[in-house]
């Protein structure tokens, strides 16, 4: 077997491990992003009905605590 086509074998393997590899860690960004943005999204409606609930019922307390975390979370 000639030895020049065994290392380019080799280094085309190489290559494609690591373009595999690299494939997986951005589909796996990919997800974390996405479950993160949906993660915020979940959070962000509910201190929102959480706000409305306070302003509806007249609970300044609740209200003020509700809002503060709501704009800490949006920042």
């Amino acid at each position: 077997m000639d030895p020049r086509k065994s290392y380019d074998a080799k280094v085309r393997a190489l290559a494609r491990a690591k373009v595999k590899q690299e494939h997986s860690f951005f589909l796996a960004l990919f997800a974390q992003l996405i479950t993160d943005e949906a993660v915020l999204k979940w959070k962000k409606k509910k201190l929102e009905r959480e706000i409305d609930e306070a302003l509806v019922k007249g609970d300044r307390k609740t209200f003020y605590k509700v809002a503060k975390e709501y704009s800490q979370l949006v920042r």
